[in-house]
């Protein structure tokens, strides 16, 4: 573009065909353009004014794209020449804009110890037959190597943790010169850290990205936790041993970031010796021990593999037969046999499944179920029953059932061998019928006490929502709540915690032992509850207008 000069009217012509595009004047210094003057020209028309016109109205026209996707269509929009500098779109950030990329350059500390991550998780739905349902995992940078403690409940972080530091103090002559951990109240050391020296480094809210490491290293051990238990098909309540073995794995295993260097190798110098691992979840077969036992005992008993305990140099094992957890070194491995696995390939029963039901209109049979039908009188009778006979005719079953089905025969587990289970045992020492008589009871409550055990009640909301009965029964109870205005909804402030609730089965009888009806009730875990801080008074129960009407004619009678 050239300016040419003309006392005091300053003319813009086009470099290329030398025609006027604009006139204006020079104003301290600057050349003002006179749009005005050139708008009211009929046959000549601001190139600027329709540039920019035309490509903020295809930006609204096409939904806000991107400067980038607009220039492939320039030519069919007719938009010659797209102005690139025009204003920024106010529409575009409130409606596009992301959150900051976080790029990863693998920086590490330059000695052991001198930053920790540390992060907790959970808590998770099933609970560890120990009763973990949290774990804290703690990472140093510098080795990689990896840490995790099991927890029952968070605050037992602040123990674990403090005691941690002192092992590092112990066992590695270091001192821990930073932590760096999410905005978690239980992670929050501040007299902790300041008694120590320790620098504390905390992610911003709503960033698990600036926590990372931890939070990059929880999905590798879940990731292996879970290979572990898809495996050897275990129980979920033994998440929490596939937990530390995908960790006592992990810390073993080379990685890239170390130069494919172990990070237990990075941490000890020590080289690694891989000689005792084993297969997670296989069969093994445990020495018993040579106390009080005699000649002709069994020498050792099936268990399975769960881990290496830490601070022992032999397995964590767990009984087949007691399902009691012990540790030995003396033990066989079979490790293409998964006991678990075995178990889980039968179909499992379900005890609701099992018991009849008078009141419903299904049967057994229907359910594809083979069960026993035990016709029982309505008066029952305890007999001494000669138990010589009792058990030929059990060998004699069991020969039967043999020869018949072509699998081995089930047998209770051996901690069940000190009590008499559904009066299934011979040589009874004591009989109950020696000492136990039902002829003073009435004919009612005869047929009553023999029909409490009959209807089975659930123990939870997943195996009460299988019967069509208890799910009635929930939904009478949902009603009635609502009809009472029992509850207010209401947002939940931020500093209070929600008090769970659960559902009590149970089933009502009459006097001659019939079905009553199925009662299904809604309570909240007021154990939960802290006098002072979630309540300040309590409330005696309700006592029904019946009991209340009851009293009052007894006053009256009795004057």
């Amino acid at each position: 573009m050239f300016l040419l000069l003309e006392e005091q009217l300053r003319l813009f012509l086009d470099p290329i065909k030398g025609l006027m595009i604009g006139q204006g004047e020079a104003v301290a210094n600057l050349y003002v353009l006179d749009v005005g003057s050139d708008l009211q020209t009929p046959s000549r028309k601001s190139p600027f004014i329709s540039i920019v016109v035309d490509s903020a109205l295809w930006h609204n026209r096409l939904g806000h794209p991107s400067d980038y996707r607009t220039d492939f269509v320039t030519d069919v929009l007719g938009i010659k020449n797209i102005n690139k500098r025009r204003l920024p779109c106010a529409i575009c950030p409130l409606a596009k804009q992301k959150h900051l990329s976080f790029d990863s350059k693998n920086n590490m500390c330059a000695n052991a110890f001198d930053l920790l991550h540390i992060d907790l998780w959970g808590p998770f739905s099933v609970q560890t037959v120990e009763g973990y349902k949290h774990f804290l995992t703690i990472v140093d940078d510098h080795t990689r190597v990896t840490w995790v403690y099991l927890l029952r409940t968070k605050d037992e972080v602040l123990r674990i943790f403090p005691e941690f530091l002192k092992m590092v103090e112990t066992q590695y002559s270091c001192k821990v010169r930073g932590v760096r951990s999410d905005n978690a109240p239980e992670l929050k050391f501040a007299d902790l850290y300041k008694e120590k020296g320790i620098t504390a480094f905390h992610s911003c809210p709503e960033t698990p990205e600036q926590n990372s490491v931890v939070e990059r290293k929880h999905q590798h051990i879940l990731n292996v936790a879970r290979s572990l238990m898809f495996q050897a098909k275990v129980p979920l309540e033994y998440w929490g041993d596939c937990v530390l073995t995908a960790v006592f794995l992990i810390n073993r295993l080379p990685t890239p970031l170390l130069k494919d260097r172990t990070p237990f190798e990075t941490l000890t110098g020590k080289k690694l010796d891989y000689k005792g691992l084993r297969v997670f979840g296989c069969l093994a077969f445990c020495s018993t021990s040579s106390k009080g036992r005699h000649k002709f005992q069994p020498r050792a008993r099936p268990c399975i593999f769960l881990g290496y305990p830490t601070g022992y140099k032999g397995y964590k094992l767990l009984d087949l037969e007691t399902n009691k957890v012990h540790i030995s070194r003396n033990v066989v491995f079979h490790e293409d046999i998964f006991p678990f696995a075995k178990d889980q390939d039968e179909p499992l029963l379900d005890i609701f499944h099992q018991m009849p039901d008078s009141s419903s209109s299904f049967s057994p049979t229907s359910l594809g179920i083979n069960i026993p039908v035990v016709d029982c009188p309505v008066s029952p009778v305890v007999e001494n029953v000669d138990t010589s006979k009792v058990a030929s005719s059990m060998e004699e079953s069991e020969h039967l059932v043999d020869n018949g089905s072509g699998k081995r025969s089930s047998k209770p587990p051996a901690y069940l061998d000190d009590y008499y289970c559904h009066m299934q045992q011979a040589q009874i020492p004591y009989p109950l019928a020696a000492y136990l008589s039902y002829e003073e009871l009435s004919d009612d409550y005869k047929a009553y006490i023999c029909s409490v055990n009959i209807h089975a009640e659930p123990s939870s909301f997943t195996q009460a929502k299988k019967f069509e009965e208890w799910l009635a029964a929930m939904n009478e109870e949902l009603i009635a709540l609502e009809k009472s205005d029992t509850w207010e909804i209401c947002s939940l402030p931020d500093d209070k915690h929600a008090i769970g609730c659960r559902w009590v089965y149970k089933t009502k009888l009459n006097a001659d032992g019939s079905l009553e009806r199925y009662k299904a009730r809604l309570v909240a875990k007021g154990y939960t509850q802290r006098e002072g801080v979630d309540f300040v008074d309590t409330f005696s129960p309700v006592a029904k207008m019946t009991t209340v009407k009851t009293l009052l004619a007894v006053g009256v009678l009795r004057n």
